[in-house]
């Protein structure tokens, strides 16, 4: 027998195996049990990402609510702004904001702060996520996973077909 004619049954042995192994109750768990997997990797690695983040904006939120009403804003703007431009991920963005800011003229008597951009152009979702996570990627992880399900089927059912050919291909009744 040559190397291979060897190698040959050596493939369908293993194809044999691989086979009978898919279309047991234990493989198919193993498929579900990978794509459970591959999802909580995703998951996990997602929170890891955006726990920081979350964290940088619930202190952004307290900074804001700890400042006096609009009348008195004014007054406290730098020590807020100082405070704001140390955090990693809102401070880029307060600054970008901050230039759109038209104080008053000092004796006016409308003290009020105006901007000239609406805030939600420099604080929105894109914004704040797209400098720590991947939007795009993570908004396409469905479909790996719908993939990842639709290739566990067809492997389940070329592993069953393989295993009834023997039985389909035979004349012999009692192995159907």
């Amino acid at each position: 027998m040559s190397s291979f004619e060897s190698g040959k049954l050596m493939l369908g042995a293993y194809v044999q195996s691989l086979a009978d192994y898919l279309v047991t109750q234990v493989g198919v768990l193993s498929i579900c049990g990978f794509i459970a997997l591959v999802f909580l990797f995703f998951l996990l690695r997602f929170y890891r990402l955006l726990n920081p983040l979350t964290r940088e904006l619930k202190r952004g939120v307290d900074l804001i609510r700890a400042q006096p009403l609009m009348d008195k804003f004014h007054a406290s703007l730098e020590d807020f702004s100082d405070q704001i431009r140390a955090y990693p991920s809102l401070g880029s963005l307060w600054r970008e904001f901050y230039e759109t800011l038209v104080f008053p003229l000092s004796g006016e008597q409308d003290q009020a702060i105006r901007n000239t951009t609406e805030v939600a152009a420099c604080f929105n979702e894109n914004s704040i996520l797209a400098q720590k996570v991947d939007l795009p990627f993570y908004a396409s992880v469905p479909n790996y996973l719908t993939c990842l399900g639709i290739l566990g089927t067809f492997a389940g059912l070329v592993a069953g077909i393989y295993r009834a050919s023997h039985g389909l291909a035979s004349s012999d009744e009692r192995e159907l």
